[in-house]
């Protein structure tokens, strides 16, 4: 009971602990300006120095932060020690005894990654119970513990380190990257993992205008596109036409976008599928039920990996998807072929495999404190904080207070600039109308409500630890202020007659909102209804309806949605300077514009254009340079002052839930997705206490 009382009495003083550790973050080693630096080289070297000799094989990065080496001859020359031999699961075992499966010192590639276990070497067994919402989105918490991307953000959230690929090196000029992978490496179905998987990628989804129609600006120069280089089985290069070192924290922050942002795919499997080397492809697509080849491949490898449901997909994650039931629940087992191993030679992951629960948000909240979950983090709340801790025992689990690193959470509301209803449209358009709709809500009453208080109320913007923030860009046009809002809605245009409940066009018509939004928090409806209110109470019919994520997504995609209502990932340092385009509005129409350099499209709002330019700029700096800490003020200030995004709060403290007997696993931390939750924690290294 003791323990109890005082998580609820110490609530306040350990969110300002956090959030003053969260500030901190920004000030990594070797960087004057507070910054953080991933460096030229993924090698062992002096920071910022680029090397005339590459050394891959130590694969190390410039801030070491002791969770890993990136290969047993960095474990070996850092430590002394040497692996001998290699062990695996019980079960792995026994099938190579059997025949079935070959010697794990074949299966774990020449040169596995050495994960140092968070407190101890673990024992092999169990399963994780983990929730989702979605089978599209809304799983961001399962996909975390198993998602391997080319590189990660380190357990210090200030560098990029090694991760699929064990080192890599830039020129002089940030015009050419280049990746060395470890030899060996196996997919989940015992096939080479090589510069094959990334040569798939780049000619066969990211050239191919049918799969990829738009190109991520981060791999673009202007209208230019990246180049690939195959240079040896083990060796890759990427080349630009202007400097591009924020390429890396691209790589490092990698989402579940498996077609645009994760480089590389089993070509040997879903060649079967692709026109391209399949003549068949469309025929086989029309007997599965697809019109196109295109539109099955898609199905087969999905944009969005968490809607995943081919089963024969091979992979090179911890677990892989073994089935999916009818009720949309999928279930991961064992990848025998994983690459990582502990400090004493045992093949990783110690837990069996993963069940990915499908449930909405309110069954989420009740199985959390009755301990039939594992874990929860993506969706709890801090107005449960208090349930959590009264049913530890009973749950049998433990309850830490994280922070939400990320600076606009919930109800981040994202104007669509380009809405087909023209005289909507002209409205959305007219800055006075946004900044109207925001001056209208009362922020601190939504914190208290939903956040006890705990939140910071602020503008859609980066978080504090950014080296480039400063104090208005959280303040603007975030004060509560009725007789404002009105004003700002009357100059706009929207006419609010006396004797009329809401405000018309001038042709008399209602003015109206419809906010379609799904329930990715548990806590969003409400703060969404209270939204609402304060928007009718200034005249601003505004229609609320909740639906599935997917649709929204859909939604989203096709330009159909007036808000895409939703966090701002990408609030912190590495976020921001990987996608800055996280922070401006949605406008399909000038995105084709911008990047068909004018031949599609619809011409954009100077601001808009203004801003797009100058992220190219700015991603062709390296972090801390006077130019690089210059335009990133710039971007957030036109971000700002345009109101593209209207934010309700940010930095919020975030209830962490995890089951007393998983082992290895950390109590403090930043909530952000910007660091994949779990993914700095390496959960192949948890393990079940026997």
């Amino acid at each position: 009971m003791m323990r109890k009382m005082k998580k609820k009495i110490s609530l306040v003083v350990i969110f300002a602990m956090l959030l003053a550790l969260l500030s901190a973050c920004g000030a990594p080693p070797n960087t004057a300006s507070g910054a953080p630096n991933p460096g030229n080289s993924g090698t062992v070297t002096d920071p910022g120095t680029v090397e005339s000799e590459p050394a891959p094989s130590e694969g190390a990065s410039d801030y070491d932060t002791n969770d890993f080496y990136a290969t047993l001859e960095a474990y070996t020359a850092e430590t002394g020690k040497t692996i001998e031999s290699f062990d695996e699961a019980p079960e792995l075992a026994e099938l190579v005894a059997n025949g079935a499966l070959p010697p794990v010192e074949e299966r774990i590639s020449k040169e596995p990654m050495v994960m140092v276990p968070l407190n101890e070497v673990g024992t092999y067994g169990g399963r994780i119970r983990t929730a989702a919402t979605s089978p599209v989105t809304g799983s961001a918490e399962t996909w975390t513990m198993r998602t391997q991307p080319l590189f990660i953000v380190g357990a210090d959230l200030q560098s990029v380190v090694p991760n699929v690929a064990k080192g890599w090196k830039f020129n002089d000029d940030y015009t050419e990257l280049t990746v060395y992978l470890r030899e060996g490496m196996k997919w989940s179905d015992g096939t080479d993992f090589n510069a094959d998987a990334f040569e798939f990628w780049y000619n066969a989804i990211f050239l191919n205008d049918e799969i990829l129609p738009v190109k991520p600006p981060a791999f673009m120069s202007g209208t230019e596109l990246m180049g690939f280089t195959r240079v040896s089985d083990y060796e890759i290069k990427y080349t630009f036409a202007e400097p591009n070192p924020a390429i890396l924290s691209v790589l490092a922050l990698a989402n579940r976008s498996y077609l645009s942002s994760v480089v590389f795919a089993p070509g040997h499997y879903l060649k079967q599928f692709h026109i391209d080397y399949n003549p068949q492809a469309n025929e086989l697509a029309k007997e599965n039920g697809y019109e196109s080849w295109s539109q099955y491949f898609l199905y087969i490898y999905p944009d969005e990996i968490q809607a995943r449901m081919d089963t024969g997909v091979p992979g090179i994650d911890p677990w892989s998807l073994e089935r999916v039931d009818d009720l949309g629940n999928k279930y991961f087992e064992r990848n025998a072929y994983y690459w990582k191993v502990d400090t004493e030679g045992n093949q990783l992951p110690y837990i069996d495999g993963q069940d990915r629960l499908l449930m909405d948000a309110e069954t989420i909240r009740l199985k959390l404190p009755a301990g039939e979950l594992d874990v929860g983090l993506q969706f709890t709340n801090v107005d449960d904080f208090e349930l959590y801790v009264q049913n530890e025992e009973q749950g049998d689990y433990r309850t830490e207070l994280w922070v939400d690193g990320r600076g606009s959470v919930l109800c981040n509301f994202r104007f669509n600039l380009n809405l087909k209803d023209e005289k909507k449209n002209e409205i959305f358009n007219n800055l006075n109308f946004r900044e109207g709709l925001s001056l209208a809500i009362d922020r601190e009453a939504i914190n208290d409500v939903i956040w006890k208080g705990l939140a910071v109320t602020r503008a859609a913007t980066v978080a504090p630890s950014v080296s480039f923030y400063e104090d208005w860009m959280g303040e603007y046009m975030a004060q509560y202020d009725v007789e404002a809002a009105k004003a700002k809605l009357d100059e706009c245009g929207l006419v609010w007659e006396e004797g009329n409940e809401f405000r018309t066009y001038p042709d008399g018509s209602v003015f109206e909102l419809n906010v379609e939004y799904s329930t990715f928090e548990g806590n969003v409806t409400a703060a969404l209804e209270m939204i609402q209110q304060y928007w009718q109470a200034v005249g601003i019919k505004t229609n609320l309806k909740v639906i599935d994520t997917a649709l929204q997504q859909e939604k989203r995609l096709s330009g159909e949605l007036e808000f895409w209502v939703w966090n701002v990932d990408g609030g912190s340092e590495f976020g921001f300077y990987a996608d800055p385009l996280l922070y401006t509005p949605e406008a399909l129409e000038w995105d084709k514009y911008l990047k068909s350099g004018g031949t599609e499209g619809q011409e954009p709002s100077p601001e808009y254009a203004e801003y797009w330019e100058k992220t190219q700029q700015f991603r062709s700096y390296p972090m801390g340079d006077s130019e690089y800490t210059r335009l990133g003020g710039e971007l957030l200030t036109i971000q700002g002052e345009s109101m593209w995004n209207i934010g309700i709060a940010g930095l919020t403290p975030k209830p962490m839930v995890i089951k007393n007997g998983l082992k290895n696993t950390p109590y403090e931390g930043v909530y952000d997705y910007d660091y994949r939750y779990w993914m700095v924690f390496h959960p192949e290294q948890w393990y079940w206490e026997s």
